[in-house]
């Protein structure tokens, strides 16, 4: 049974069959499946603080039909809500407008990581069906599907901006191809055009790739190739700030010859380098040779003649730092390079922190399966005890 509501349309489509622009509903679905496996409910839906529309999940039985999008047009209990909580049972005056149906136990899950992407409702069509261990629960998982679904919904910017990018290119080739008198400047138009092309498609394949991580050698190594393969510089690195947040150590330092050695430590100063992690200012030098401000155990593992460094942002502040660097006079790095770059950073930046989320939630399932393993050894103890008092 499909919630009530005016404003909705119902359509029967299955997943594969689905338009573009529901990839984010397909990502949605399939982490509710796997929040499912954890947390029971019947019903579930997700308000997106982008679009102002709320995702409705009917998990009973009902074939393939693709419940509708509901635009919020009043007060509503899921975009209200900032904090992760239960409302168990549902009262009249709990703000619920029905946007799940008849259920009995509702549990709140606000999505956000550096902004505010929405929020998650999980309903439960029994009364006092959640406890404070379900909440708790949620809301690690709640860090899963809200990388999810930020990059669900990074991957279709990225597509509206591709598609955008095409529109850009024909509308351009047209104009060109009236306006423009020598095959000369056609020519340099189409081919600027066509490395912008060519570099949004290499984002795409980047950030389809390094997604797939979970560990940060594994996508450290991967990004400084990128660097390499995807970009076609001479040299990537990847920094990473250390615990105390004085020194940078290198995770990865890939060239055209392969990986370079890493491991390697640089103190930092108020330098330039210092400011790209202390004060998150990407960094351009066009002549790093005769910069006096670089630090020289840099230039003797990193011999670049032009180089760009842009922060990663990790957990809201800067961690570290992308380098990419190029070594010959023909390749030279430009600052029309350092929007890609910028691009290229957010995906590693995004990357490394779901390894780290991934790391905490394996630490967090270890330790909780030790204290039911321990818990079970008390009650053992505490039968045979029963026992022999019986």
């Amino acid at each position: 049974m499909l919630p009530r509501c005016a404003e909705q349309k119902e359509r029967t489509l299955s997943e594969e069959n689905l338009p573009q622009h529901s990839r984010l509903y397909i990502t949605l679905k399939r982490c509710l499946g796997q929040l499912r496996l954890d947390i029971p409910f019947h019903r579930a839906s997700a308000w997106q603080a982008p679009d102002e529309a709320l995702w409705c999940f009917d998990f009973e039985p009902t074939g393939d039909e693709l419940p509708p999008t509901v635009v919020i047009s009043g007060p509503c209990l899921l975009a209200d809500a900032t904090e992760s909580c239960i409302v168990n049972p549902l009262a009249p005056d709990s703000g619920y407008g029905g946007e799940l149906g008849e259920i009995g136990s509702l549990l709140l899950l606000p999505l956000g990581l550096d902004r505010r992407l929405g929020t998650l409702a999980l309903g439960h069509l029994e009364r006092r069906a959640y406890s404070q261990r379900h909440l708790l629960l949620g809301i690690q998982l709640a860090r899963q599907v809200a990388i999810a679904f930020q990059e669900a919904l990074e991957y279709r910017d990225l597509q509206t901006h591709y598609a955008q990018l095409g529109a850009a290119y024909h509308e351009a080739l047209e104009k060109a191809s009236q306006q423009l008198g020598t095959s000369k400047k056609l020519l340099e138009e189409n081919e600027s055009l066509q490395a912008r092309l060519g570099d949004t498609l290499a984002l795409v394949r980047i950030g389809q790739s390094v997604h797939m991580l979970h560990h940060v050698g594994e996508i450290s190594r991967f990004i400084s190739q990128a660097l390499v393969g995807e970009m076609n510089l001479e040299r990537g690195l990847i920094f990473l700030l250390d615990e105390q947040g004085k020194r940078l150590t290198c995770a990865a330092h890939a060239s055209q010859i392969g990986f370079e050695g890493d491991g390697w430590t640089l103190a930092l100063d108020d330098g330039p380098l210092g400011a790209v992690v202390h004060r998150n200012e990407p960094l351009f030098v066009g002549d790093a040779m005769n910069a006096p401000d670089l630090p020289p155990e840099l230039w003797q593992r990193f011999p670049a003649t032009s180089l760009i460094a842009q922060p990663l942002i990790i957990q809201g502040r800067p961690q570290g730092m992308l380098l990419a660097g190029a070594q010959f006079p023909y390749n030279k790095l430009e600052r029309a390079d350092m929007e890609r770059l910028s691009i290229l950073a957010s995906l590693a930046s995004q990357a490394l922190e779901n390894a780290w989320l991934y790391g905490e939630l394996q630490e967090m399932n270890a330790t909780l399966e030790h204290r039911v393993e321990q818990r079970a050894g008390e009650l053992a103890t505490v039968n045979e005890i029963a026992q022999v008092v019986n």
